[in-house]
């Protein structure tokens, strides 16, 4: 699960390469096979645990997660909980923890550890789009929309988020008309 700390010089290389300013490689109209390429190297440097004991709790935690029933969620959330309290500085505590969040319907908590991720990481397009569908789960769309567009700045490949941009454009066009009508 956790990637192993030799291999992370190499990802790092290819992480300053998708500099969301310079969008060099995912924005670059590179051939499929690339974008995805940098993409799971962008989400391997994510996933480097910092020690063994976070290593352990990653796994268990994503297998939880990906169980997804009411228990499971509740043991992830302690999981990624642990994680953050014994690795602070590791964003992807807080970004696995802000999944549960989100699925538990706990939006605000979930935006605040996206926020965190985002502080600690601002390459982290996950957190970012996750982030975004918190915003538009509590009725927030303008800060969607800069969360979206934000993912989509570190990482252009994320083409569905445009959907979702559109959708909270709608409704804040809806929300000026009815305003207007007032």
């Amino acid at each position: 699960m956790c990637m192993q700390k030799e291999g992370l010089a190499t990802l790092s290389q290819v992480l300053l390469l998708c500099d969301p300013d310079a969008n060099v490689v995912l924005g670059s109209g590179q051939k499929r096979v690339v974008t995805e390429a940098v993409e799971s190297a962008m989400w391997g440097i994510f996933m480097t645990c910092p020690n063994k004991a976070v290593e352990s709790l990653m796994e268990k935690g994503v297998k939880l997660l990906e169980d997804r029933g009411e228990k499971s969620l509740e043991d992830a959330y302690d999981m990624f909980n642990e994680i953050v309290k014994i690795a602070p500085e590791y964003p992807e505590g807080y970004n696995k923890r802000a999944t549960v969040l989100y699925l538990q319907q706990k939006f605000q908590e979930s935006v605040q550890d996206c926020l965190t991720v985002l502080r600690k990481n601002r390459h982290h397009f996950g957190a970012a789009s996750g982030m975004g569908m918190c915003y538009i789960a509590i009725g927030h769309h303008a800060d969607a929309i800069e969360a979206f567009e934000m993912a989509m700045r570190i990482n252009p490949t994320l083409v569905h988020l445009k959907s979702y941009i559109r959708y909270s454009r709608r409704i804040l066009l809806f929300e000026s008309d009815q305003q207007n009508d007032i």
